[in-house]
């Protein structure tokens, strides 16, 4: 029998382990949000729901540092160093800030509720370093908070989106209020409709609680492999959608010239991509001005030609940054 919390090694290997579980005990609950048992739920608690989706904050130390910046308008750099001092961040915080330990997370859960067997590569990932005061100004300002998501959806019959990105949410949002190092996960079933997961997603205790649940399972159980809970791919027929195919709103953060014509010049851009916009707020800065726009719903691959048009005009003097809104 083998019980582990190695996140990465299911996110790249589970098909793998699959087999060579077949005539063993598996247990990883602790690989996916510390101390909550979220991997249960999914395997266990929910098997007669189709999952429509999984929206989870898997990533206590993003999570603090969002938190922060949102609370007190704090700086990136000068949280993230505090999250270090503290031991909420590695030296290198790269697989953090960066969202690879929320992909590797999502993957596993993805596994479990869809059967699809997608590797870090194939899925959009983005972390939160571009994230600044200004973007956390424009969510407070519309009613959002600004948290790091993995998000898997099924979108049709046969796909099913993964992701981990920012994303402004509404205030009002189940996740909103999962503040600091604390993670919750969201899981909305057919049958059951949302459940929400909430409590500590690292530290010692909460990793141990997971790896002790895993052994007392194993001890209770008479059959081996009864653990393992991924589905094949093939049974479900589910394939992974395509990351342009996307649609959402999105908050943009556009750096430019203070001159004329500058709106006009985006605004001509935007309509070329058949995106409109819902909300607008310019802050000049001496000669410059930041200009933060939210739009109604648009495909994410006309949202990114778009950001490319515009990053061209002679008139930005920055390349823009793109937050998605989720519903």
């Amino acid at each position: 029998s083998v019980v582990t919390a190695n996140k990465a090694m299911l996110a790249y290997h589970r098909a793998e382990l699959e087999e060579l579980a077949k005539n063993y005990h598996f247990g990883y609950e602790a690989s996916v949000a510390g101390g909550i048992p979220v991997i249960y739920a999914l395997r266990d608690g929910l098997p007669a729901n189709h999952i429509m989706s999984i929206k989870g904050i898997i990533n206590g130390t993003c999570n603090y540092i969002l938190t922060r910046m949102m609370k007190e308008g704090a700086g990136f750099e000068n949280v993230l160093a505090d999250a270090q001092k503290l031991g909420y961040a590695e030296a290198n915080p790269s697989a953090d800030v960066d969202g690879y330990d929320s992909a590797h997370k999502l993957l596993i859960l993805a596994s479990i509720a869809y059967g699809i067997n997608a590797k870090p590569e194939d899925i959009m990932i983005e972390g939160i370093r571009t994230i600044d005061a200004e973007d956390i100004a424009f969510a407070k300002e519309y009613g959002y908070v600004i948290k790091l998501l993995a998000i898997a959806k099924k979108r049709s019959d046969d796909e099913v989106e993964l992701r981990v990105h920012p994303a402004l949410i509404s205030s009002e949002h189940i996740l909103a209020d999962v503040d600091g190092v604390m993670n919750g996960v969201a899981i909305v079933g057919d049958k059951v409709g949302e459940t929400m997961y909430y409590g500590a997603g690292a530290g010692g205790d909460a990793t141990a609680s997971a790896v002790i649940a895993n052994l007392i399972e194993i001890a209770r159980s008479e059959s081996p492999a009864a653990m393992m809970g991924f589905n094949k791919p093939l049974e479900t027929g589910l394939k992974l959608a395509n990351k342009g195919d996307i649609s959402s709103k999105y908050y943009i953060r556009i750096e430019a010239k203070d001159e004329l014509g500058v709106l006009g010049k985006i605004a001509t851009v935007l309509s070329e991509y058949k995106i409109s916009v819902e909300n607008f707020m310019q802050k000049n800065k001496g000669n410059l001005a930041s200009l933060l726009l939210s739009t109604h719903i648009a495909k994410e691959d006309d949202i990114q030609k778009a950001l490319l048009s515009i990053e061209t005009l002679d008139c930005i003097v920055k390349k823009p940054v793109m937050i998605r809104i989720e519903g």
